[in-house]
């Protein structure tokens, strides 16, 4: 995809730092780069934009009189968007513009722009972030086409963009999710279940660039042009991942939480859902004497506000916030020990004396090899949790039925240990799971 760069001699140097961030797929048309010597301007750059190019970005900064050869530029650009019929010009507006961008430059008064924020590294970075992901949502919207005629609505376009750019990411993640480090799935595998799945045809190199590109956006993703897996899910994709049976278990697993009780809710999107509900029962005063532990900084806010609203304080609250010392793990925003021979969580539980229930998530389920969760800083409080409490329930959805983690958690052997998950009739793993251990798993009823 090659990019004509269209901009003031005064912002070369601004324009550089921005292309400096962007992906090597992205060829730019830059003057200093691809003006030959003695070349008529006007030709050169006319063609260049009208021929040669995708798509033209156009930096606008100060006022017109320092952008008379970017408003010619600009309409070059604008009588190849008409022949297109679609989007043709991005627009990029500088910190340094002098009034209102459209009443500025009304010729783009009908084209949606992107700004610099600021002219330092991290407003370099940031601006060449949204100039890709911008292009991208408009390849998507018409990858086979770049170059041809389309009549489309630019709002309604990149809207649409987007949401597909959503759709292919979630399809991509729901068909990695499964796979972890023994067992990858490969990319040739991937292009043929993502060629059922998707609506749109995409030939394999298409479909290669979609997938840079949607890795870019899905952390915690082993991704070597050969094969793929999930080295660890993520609170960004867990947050839109299967949000509908997350709702149907947190909804289930509320249900246990009484009045009088001390619990505890670990970190993860599922939990998030839960203390949702439990901070609308904090507001219509659903819940009394209740001590809550989280080591979410999310859940925290959220328990914290339900108080606030409430007009609750420190001494005449019925519900009771803890939250244990350590450093946030910025991945799922958990809270973690920074100290390996002290565990902070320990030592609130000792001072409480007890934990009626346990919410503890887990990260896969197997008949084999029971509830297994990820080897990383948050298993030690999950271990600690679930050594001290009086009853502990496994919280998760149908999806983590089949996977196989690296580190085992107490299973339903011990009598103390029960799960929470969604009912799905076509997921095999968990029938498996519920033939074996039926009486220890409550399923959650569907939402209506």
């Amino acid at each position: 995809m090659k990019i004509f760069l269209s901009h003031s001699s005064a912002d070369k140097s601004n324009v550089k730092s921005i292309i400096r961030y962007l992906p090597p797929v992205l060829s730019t048309w830059l003057d200093e780069n691809n003006l030959l010597g003695g070349s008529n301007l006007d030709d050169t750059f006319e063609k260049a934009i009208k021929t040669e190019c995708d798509y033209i970005l156009v930096f606008l900064g100060n006022g017109r009189e320092t952008n008379s050869w970017v408003l010619k530029e600009l309409a070059w650009g604008i009588e190849k968007q008409k022949e297109l019929q679609r989007v043709f010009i991005i627009p990029v507006i500088m910190p340094n513009i002098i009034g209102e961008p459209y009443d500025v430059f009304p010729e783009i008064k009908d084209i949606k722009y992107l700004q610099l924020d600021n002219y330092e590294e991290v407003g370099f970075k940031s601006c060449a972030e949204k100039i890709f992901n911008h292009l991208i949502s408009l390849v998507i919207q018409d990858l086979d086409s770049l170059r041809h005629p389309k009549k489309s609505d630019v709002k309604s376009t990149i809207k649409q963009a987007n949401n597909q750019t959503i759709a292919i990411c979630n399809k991509l993640y729901e068909i990695i999710f499964k796979h972890r480090q023994d067992n990858p799935i490969t990319v040739n595998r991937l292009y043929e279940k993502m060629m059922k799945a998707l609506p749109e045809s995409y030939d394999f190199d298409q479909f290669l660039e979609l997938l840079d590109y949607a890795v870019s956006k899905m952390p915690g993703i082993y991704y070597d042009r050969e094969e793929l897996y999930v080295i660890e899910e993520h609170t960004r994709l867990k947050s839109v991942f299967g949000t509908d049976k997350k709702k149907e278990v947190a909804a289930e697993a509320s249900k246990l939480i009484k009045s009088g009780q001390t619990i505890f809710i670990d970190a993860g999107s599922t939990m998030n859902e839960m203390v949702k509900i439990i901070c609308t029962r904090i507001k219509s005063h659903n819940l009394a004497r209740v001590n809550i532990i989280v080591i979410s900084t999310d859940q925290a806010s959220m328990v914290a506000d339900a108080c606030a609203a409430m007009g609750y304080d420190q001494y005449d609250s019925p519900i009771q916030l803890f939250v244990p010392g350590g450093m946030v793990r910025p991945n799922t925003k958990a809270i973690v020990d920074i100290n390996e021979d002290t565990s902070a969580l320990s030592d609130l539980v000792d001072w409480l004396k007890t934990v009626d229930i346990a919410f503890v998530g887990a990260n896969g389920i197997t008949v084999n090899d029971g509830i297994t969760t990820h080897d990383n800083s948050e298993l030690k409080s999950k271990m600690s949790i679930i050594s001290r409490a009086k009853e502990v329930f496994y919280v998760f959805d149908d999806s983590k039925c089949g996977i196989r983690c690296e580190e085992k958690l107490p299973a339903f052997e011990d009598g103390r240990v029960k799960a929470i998950t969604n009912a799905n009739e076509d997921n095999p793993a968990l029938k498996e799971i519920l033939d074996c251990h039926r009486e220890k798993i409550i399923l959650a009823k569907k939402r209506k």
